[in-house]
């Protein structure tokens, strides 16, 4: 089970039908909070976490934050349109699976996926 999560409905949305289309069963959360309640209900469950960084409320950061202190080997891939949060040095403190520059089209995502669940 895949955990998309993203402030943006059209993303967010867009992003889910396509991991179902190719057989991934996909739950959504709209910000960082949501997220992590979603994470511990499912917890036996998923496999990845795809995340947007730029979220208001609780930004991207702060949520693999928290998702860590739950799940700490869960893969995660982050994805953002700006410079990530925190610098790479928060990138790499979190062991981030994968990261997708938005604007990212299917291809990207499905790979990136593969990639990460495949390691």
């Amino acid at each position: 089970m895949v955990l998309l999560i993203d402030d943006e409905a059209t993303i967010r949305n867009i992003a889910a039908q396509t991991l179902q289309n190719y057989g991934y069963k996909v739950i959504t959360a709209v910000d960082g909070a949501q997220a992590v309640a979603l994470c511990a209900q499912h917890l036996a469950e998923l496999q990845l976490i795809v995340t947007d960084m730029d979220m208001p409320l609780m930004d991207g950061l702060t949520t693999v934050r928290a998702i860590r202190t739950l799940a700490p080997q869960m893969k995660i891939i982050v994805a953002t349109g700006s410079g990530l949060q925190g610098g790479h040095n928060a990138f790499d403190e979190f062991a981030v699976g994968g990261f997708l520059r938005k604007p990212y089209n299917a291809d990207d995502l499905l790979q990136i996926v593969h990639q990460v669940l495949s390691e």
